[in-house]
């Protein structure tokens, strides 16, 4: 008699404060069960009491080595499919840490480097052996509250992500990769590339038309305009293009700080705004205060 396994895929829990009356939402795709959960955590507490441990489940019953290997990989486009409905569910995608995005990109002394090691600690703790001193670390924690259980919402926007026309898809693309890159130039130059899709899709015969297509309460919360950010972004050296003046190799300036965080913040609510439209799906902006 053959066994039946139940293979599961669950999420790493995320730090979330669900604000709802409602029951946490089941589905069943392509023969995949999935399922959110919610439990309080008191490890929470120092940050929020709302806060607890959110999971989703998927799971599917398999008897031989090849079902295995199948729902393996249906599980992966599932995840894939509903981690780019999260970044318009809840404002950011389903597997990072939002709260590094608006953060310029910054080196401390001791950090390790992916692929290196280093005896900086070591050193550091035999010179000061015996001293009073005082050592810092930090960790970055990303916490969302939600007034709604979020899978149910995800899976809308997942089944209108799929019906999509191609150039939308690939702005809803443009946008996750750019959020699920680490911080650095890649995140830029896809932001960058979302919004020269944008500015094909908005109507209009010059970006400043096109910009008032955008919802007032977007246009309002922008840093700057939509013409000056796609300026920005073939103007740039980080960004679309390096060399200004190709006869003498001269390059284009450095982003300060504040363009840094202008173009991250302008960019990601413009894209975020028009896929909204696009999908008529309600615009989720996150809280990165």
């Amino acid at each position: 008699m053959m066994t039946i396994q139940n293979f599961k895929f669950e999420l790493l829990p995320k730090l979330y404060g669900i604000k709802s009356d409602s029951s946490p939402a089941k589905f069943k795709i392509k023969n995949i069960k999935l399922y959110e959960t919610w439990e309080p955590n008191p490890k929470h507490h120092s940050i929020s009491k709302e806060l607890g441990d959110y999971r989703i489940c998927f799971e599917k019953s398999v008897k031989t080595t090849k079902e295995l290997q199948n729902a393996h990989f249906e599980i992966l486009e599932l995840i894939g499919e509903i981690d780019r409905a999260w970044l318009y569910a809840t404002g950011h995608p389903l597997t990072k840490k939002d709260f590094a995005f608006m953060a310029p990109i910054l080196s401390f002394p001791g950090v390790q480097i992916p692929g290196w090691t280093s005896n900086y600690d070591e050193i550091e703790n035999d010179i000061n052996r015996g001293k009073t001193h005082i050592k810092i670390s930090s960790r970055n924690v990303h916490h969302s509250i939600l007034s709604y259980w979020p899978l149910e919402r995800a899976i809308e926007i997942r089944e209108k992500y799929l019906h999509a026309l191609d150039h939308i898809k690939a702005l809803i693309d443009l946008h996750f990769f750019a959020l699920k890159v680490d911080n650095g130039y890649a995140m830029l130059f896809f932001l960058a590339k979302g919004l020269e899709l944008v500015r094909s899709i908005l109507p209009g015969k010059d970006n400043f038309i096109k910009e008032k297509h955008l919802p007032e309460d977007v246009i309002n919360t922008l840093h700057n305009s939509f013409h000056f950010n796609l300026g920005l972004s073939n103007t740039r050296y980080e960004i679309r293009h390096a060399v200004k003046d190709p006869k003498n190799s001269t390059l284009h300036p450095k982003l300060s700080n504040n363009e840094l965080e202008s173009f991250k913040n302008d960019a990601d609510l413009i894209i975020r705004a028009v896929v909204a439209m696009e999908l008529d799906v309600p615009l989720c902006v996150p809280n990165r205060n």
